[in-house]
């Protein structure tokens, strides 16, 4: 690993809640594989989550780990946003149908969103508030740790009037200054140096 690379799993470790992001090349998924091994072996309950299926899909074929591997709106319950916090809640803890969802708030110790960049504002600011309630815990999230990861220059939240969200970064979420944040500059893979160097060029 890396000085950058090392800096994420130290902060990781030592339980921080993390957003670590780095354009395409910078061992973004060679560092989580890290993080999560890391986690389990100390043994931190840890919950593996992108921000599509497609997403989720690909982290299962190149992470080796016995995490769960899923989707954050699966995960958490919260589908396509149709329901209100108050809302939410209630039915996690009133229907049958969330007592999977409300078993996995409880019982995860570590919550990672990979390709954080789609999640909205809004769905993050659901998270934090659903989590708090569902483990009646007062600290942030819960007391979840969260470490999501991703590159802001990607496909951003796709806006849903219907649901009231305005597409708006994760990152506009007021509680954001309480992460730490590392960005990987080193590409890794200088074999692919010009590719890479291309596929910036057109997310810029």
């Amino acid at each position: 690993m890396n000085e950058e690379q090392s800096a994420v799993l130290k902060l990781a470790e030592s339980g921080h809640n993390l957003f670590w992001t780095g354009q395409a090349g910078t061992g973004k998924t060679f560092t989580l594989c890290k993080i999560v091994s890391s986690l389990q072996i100390n043994g931190r309950n840890v919950v593996i989550t992108a921000s599509t299926g497609k997403a989720a899909s690909v982290l299962k074929d190149k992470i080796e780990t016995t995490c769960t591997v899923t989707t954050i709106h699966r995960f958490s319950g919260i589908l396509d946003g149709r329901y209100g916090n108050e809302e939410l809640v209630n039915l996690m803890f009133g229907s049958e149908i969330y007592e999977t969802q409300r078993s996995n708030i409880i019982n995860t110790d570590t919550l990672i969103i990979d390709e954080i960049s789609m999640i909205s504002s809004k769905t993050f600011r659901q998270l934090e508030y659903i989590f708090l309630n569902i483990r009646q815990n007062d600290k942030l999230f819960g007391g979840i740790q969260m470490i999501v990861a991703g590159d802001l220059r990607q496909l951003p939240p796709v806006p849903n009037v219907e649901y009231y969200d305005d597409g708006s970064f994760f990152i506009a979420a007021n509680f954001i200054n309480s992460f730490h944040v590392v960005q990987l500059h080193t590409v890794q893979r200088q074999e692919e140096e010009d590719i890479i160097q291309a596929i910036n060029e057109v997310a810029r």
